[in-house]
């Protein structure tokens, strides 16, 4: 594969423009439910008592993603890591399963989980005392913590040195959780992931030069990311319209790129 960055329209279940074992990193953020189920989700509390045809409707559709586990595992080399950002769906007073059953996925395509970290999306108001301005966090809220779960393929992960972090950043990266900035009115996808987030995740678990997929490019942030990294990215994205979404995200990020080093 000669490219440093795409994003390609299609089914990743099919990933045929990367070969056996070519892949050192997937790092994706896969898709919770079928939009079918949008306008029931979106419900007031209140009128949420739909839960049997909201649990079947999320385990059917999580079951169908696991082809696409199958697929990334083909293309994962030998330690190759797989980084999934997934939270399960709150509907009536209840969580439904999606990080549980994309886990089985994984495993049940050769993968290994060797750690996971918890992230907490925070965000802050001012508040002013006469004449001091502080940053106070919000309540903290369950509903906003995510999991990134990381899985290898084989006996253990591959070993790279982590890129561009001091001592203390390292030390604070250990901790199993992570807070990070909200997207807010950055978001052009429901799912879409910060970018600081990505940095982390690509330099901690990837080199430069080395291959990195999103098989659920959604807004193209991550393969943006990869690429202003110096890794070789490849998103696949089966909405047309999000596709396009994603090539403009990531031609924008490159032309960043290359005006910053003229």
């Amino acid at each position: 594969m000669s490219f440093m960055a795409e994003v390609m329209t299609g089914d990743s279940s099919s990933m045929s423009h990367v070969a056996d074992g070519e892949a050192p990193l997937v790092l994706t953020s896969p898709p919770y439910f079928p939009v079918s189920l949008d306008p029931v989700l979106s419900e007031p509390v209140a009128r949420q008592t739909k839960c049997d045809l909201v649990a079947g409707e999320v385990e059917s559709f999580q079951k169908s993603l696991w082809p696409v586990l199958q697929e990334c595992a083909r293309i994962s080399c030998a330690g190759g890591i797989l980084c999934m950002i997934s939270a399960d769906v709150g509907y009536g007073g209840q969580l439904h399963r999606v990080t549980g059953r994309l886990r089985e996925g994984a495993e049940r395509a050769g993968y290994r989980l060797f750690t996971r970290v918890h992230l907490r999306a925070i965000s802050y108001r001012r508040r002013t005392a006469g004449n001091l301005s502080t940053r106070r966090p919000r309540a903290f809220r369950f509903d906003e913590t995510v999991s990134a779960e990381l899985f290898c393929r084989g006996e253990k992960p591959l070993s790279v040195k982590p890129e561009g972090f001091n001592r203390e950043a390292l030390k604070s990266l250990s901790a199993p959780l992570w807070n990070m900035r909200p997207m807010g009115s950055r978001r052009v996808h429901p799912h879409q992931s910060p970018p600081d987030l990505l940095q982390k995740l690509i330099r901690l678990y990837s080199r430069r030069g080395d291959l990195v997929v999103d098989p659920f490019a959604g807004s193209g942030s991550t393969v943006a990311e990869a690429a202003l990294l110096g890794r070789r990215a490849l998103g696949y994205e089966k909405d047309p319209v999000r596709a396009e979404t994603a090539r403009r995200t990531l031609a924008r990020s490159l032309r960043n790129l290359v005006a910053g080093e003229l």
